[in-house]
């Protein structure tokens, strides 16, 4: 599985929501993955995490 790229705060909305985009379609394999396994279980946990934070700077950036 790749790694997950630390978001720069950019204030380019483009790219937060490419990154919101691709880090759903990274969730969405992890969930679909075998969850028996603690290391899957730890990287959609990782996944689900970088999304939050995505999100939550393309809500700011479109709050200003």
């Amino acid at each position: 599985m790749g790694t997950i790229i630390p978001l720069k705060p950019r204030g380019d909305r483009f790219a937060l929501q490419c990154r919101c985009v691709s880090l759903s379609h990274q969730v969405t394999r992890a969930a679909e993955s075998n969850l028996d396994s603690p290391r899957n279980v730890r990287r959609l946990a990782e996944l689900t995490r970088a999304l939050a934070v995505a999100v939550s700077e393309l809500a700011k950036d479109t709050l200003k």
